[in-house]
């Protein structure tokens, strides 16, 4: 069966996460949109972070975890905290192993 996830989607559910939680898609489809080529890691890289999230590979299947807020950061003395590392004081982050905070989805 055909997913129906398109990168817009996945856009949209990734600015829309709660931090500390997990958007998770399937091997096929990680393949389908990002492809299977020696850059493939790096786009899936350089997605997660655009949104906010880390990316964790997993044998089936692709983990977004949300990090930090998506967004342009509100000053240049921001601009560093996109790197996928939690904003000080932040709660503790999922890590796939054990429960997601309550406000995930």
């Amino acid at each position: 069966m055909a997913s129906e996830w398109t990168l817009p989607l996945i856009q949209i559910e990734l600015d829309g996460l709660p931090l500390g939680c997990d958007f998770i898609l399937a091997a096929d489809d990680t393949e389908r949109l990002f492809g299977m080529n020696s850059a493939a890691a790096r786009r899936i890289t350089n997605f997660a972070v655009g949104h906010g999230c880390r990316a964790i590979f997993r044998r089936n299947d692709l983990v977004f975890q949300k990090r930090v807020q998506a967004g342009p950061p509100a000053s240049a003395a921001e601009s560093d905290s996109l790197e996928c590392f939690p904003p000080l004081g932040a709660p503790p982050q999922s890590t796939g192993d054990d429960h997601p905070p309550a406000d995930c989805r």
